[in-house]
């Protein structure tokens, strides 16, 4: 018998290809103070310089110009999304201290200098879940102060491999 005639009919049933997983964004929230310039400057040239990371303000206009363009859907490449957080003086008195800087990769909240570490922690995880967590931007948040050493690719293989995207990642928390 020919080859294509064969008795021994090769498998008809069909496997479906694996579905690619959604990339979890973890925005991380660095707390920090206006006069602590060279603290930021350095954290921007080491670990936030790496790939796979990206500021809030630019991950969040480039997911909202997807949307808007494709009608949905399609995270970029940012695992791991930071901001600084500072406090919003009501004297701006941090607006001379900042005049040097032109990185846009800064979060004014508003709670005083002197507030405790829970009360300004409870501020940016409000506005984090308030303004992100629910439009799907952003899957998990964190905190840190500014002089936390962080292995960030171990924290972005961590959020890669072992964290689920929305909406698998409800009623989740980590300390």
């Amino acid at each position: 018998l020919p080859r294509s005639l064969s008795l021994n009919p090769p498998s008809l049933a069909w496997h479906a290809p694996p579905l690619k997983r959604p990339q979890p964004t973890m925005a991380l929230g660095i707390f920090t103070y206006a006069a602590s310039v060279e603290y930021r400057e350095t954290l921007r040239e080491t670990f936030l310089s790496q790939k796979g990371i990206c500021t809030l303000n630019s991950y969040i206009q480039q997911e909202e110009d997807i949307s808007q363009h494709y009608g949905g859907g399609g995270k970029q490449n940012c695992t791991l999304v930071y901001t600084f957080v500072l406090p919003q003086n009501h004297d701006h008195s941090h607006t001379n201290v900042l005049k040097k800087e032109t990185s846009h990769d800064m979060l004014f909240l508003d709670y005083e200098l002197g507030h405790s570490a829970l009360e300004k922690s409870k501020k940016w995880f409000s506005y984090m879940s308030s303004k992100y967590l629910e439009s799907g931007y952003i899957d998990y948040v964190g905190k840190v102060n500014q002089d936390t050493l962080i292995h960030t690719p171990q924290l972005i293989k961590f959020i890669q491999h072992d964290l689920d995207p929305a909406p698998y990642n409800r009623r989740m928390y980590g300390g």
